[in-house]
């Protein structure tokens, strides 16, 4: 299974959403990829304390990513933890975002359910727009002129009205 995938394979019912540094705008990835924070309805004391121990990640004089401390994962096991708090009993938080990494998940609703419709309708508007290209995907090879859409089906793209087989 792809990553992008996993993040939203439920886990016991529950969606995941993955949290690490890497290189993004925010360190919280759900569906496809890093989640704003301004879509993410998550209260401000959070989102600065996640951008803190985003921006203490990269070091040295290239700007790139550091080996991450004991604190610092501690740091970060403790961010998941109340992320996974306030979007509550919806979700799984998954820290570092490695399979087998450590998982947070809240038994109770969530303490902010701004933040977990948010996530929701993210993370739902993914899996519609996946649903919707499964089905609606075209190629096109330009060298042969022809337009695929979907496993099986082509057509000339000189003549769109004839349908022909592979």
């Amino acid at each position: 299974m792809k990553k992008h995938e996993e993040e939203m394979a439920p886990h016991s019912g529950r969606h995941v959403i993955r949290l690490f540094s890497g290189y993004a705008d925010s360190p919280i990835w759900a569906a496809n990829g890093p989640v704003d924070y301004a879509d993410s309805a998550l209260t401000e004391e959070l989102v600065a304390d996640l951008t803190a121990w985003d921006s203490s990640s990269y070091g040295g004089v290239d700007g790139l990513l550091i080996e991450m401390s004991e604190a610092s994962k501690a740091l970060a096991e403790e961010l998941a933890d109340r992320l996974a708090t306030e979007l509550g009993d919806g979700f799984v938080v998954s820290c570092d975002g490695d399979v087998g990494s450590a998982m947070f998940a809240s038994k109770m609703p969530p303490t902010n359910p701004d933040a977990a419709a948010a996530f929701t309708k993210l993370i739902d508007d993914e899996l519609k727009l996946q649903e919707f290209s499964r089905g609606n995907m075209h190629y096109y090879a330009p060298l042969s002129g022809q337009v695929f859409k979907g496993p099986g089906n082509h057509r000339d793209s000189r003549d769109p009205e004839t349908p022909g087989t592979t």
